[in-house]
């Protein structure tokens, strides 16, 4: 009989404090308070109804999105978790990552979050520059980056990454992250997220004529993605 493969699970977590103007994601401005116990208990309703799918399988990872999932409460993420367990086989060594807003960091709830059972955490940084961080709509500064990135490496987590964006008008230098951190990072994610009317207008290159030249920089790096993936794992194994 073959053996089915393990599985990834995805949860999302949808609020956040504010709207970011160039997300696209399924995310949406907290009103009032967050619906901890409420939304956690349609997350595990809504696990029981897809359960018979995973035929037995273990699940291998399970990565926390959003949104902003560091809005969501310690004992909150400890009944989702727990739930999680008793439904579907974790793997002994299974890697659960969350991300994390640095404007909605708390030290006490990351210590929560790790009892529960999160060994890796996300950090949505984009910038280390106040200006572009502002021109982006975060709610959180360098300094707050920064203290997020130091509550996380104390932590003893199996490893953190920082989420830093590149490519916006007006293409960011790279000294600005470089030597940004005194202590070690898992791994840097660096993406791209044009604005939407640009993306679906097509006027994007227009509207920032560096972009030609940044894209020229980047593709060269995009070697497919088991490479990208080795990579990332060579790396982080040499930290």
């Amino acid at each position: 009989m073959v053996k089915l493969p393990p599985l990834s699970l995805y949860i999302h977590i949808p609020w956040c404090v504010q709207k970011c103007p160039y997300c696209d994601f399924n995310s949406h401005a907290l009103k009032g308070e967050v619906p901890h116990d409420d939304y956690v208990q349609h997350l595990l309703n809504d696990l029981d109804n897809d359960v018979a799918y995973a035929q037995g399988r273990e699940v291998k990872t399970i990565f926390i999105g959003g949104g902003t999932p560091s809005l969501l409460s310690g004992p909150a993420m400890q009944t989702l978790l727990d739930g999680v367990r008793a439904r579907l086989p974790l793997a002994a060594d299974a890697e659960i990552t969350m991300e994390a807003n640095p404007g909605t960091v708390e030290a006490d709830r990351f210590v929560d979050y790790q009892r529960a059972g999160v060994n890796r955490i996300s950090i949505g940084v984009q910038s280390f520059s106040e200006e572009k961080l502002k021109r982006l709509g975060r709610i959180h500064g360098p300094q707050e980056a920064k203290r997020a990135a130091k509550l996380a490496s104390g932590l003893g987590l199996r490893s953190f990454n920082l989420d830093l964006m590149h490519g916006p008008p007006e293409c960011w230098k790279r000294r600005k992250t470089r030597g940004a951190l005194p202590y070690p990072v898992g791994a840097e994610s660096k993406y791209e997220i044009p604005p939407l009317f640009y993306r679906l207008s097509g006027t994007f290159r227009q509207a920032n004529p560096q972009s030609e030249h940044c894209a020229i920089r980047i593709n060269p790096n995009r070697s497919g993605e088991e490479t990208v993936l080795r990579i990332l794992r060579e790396s982080i194994a040499s930290i």
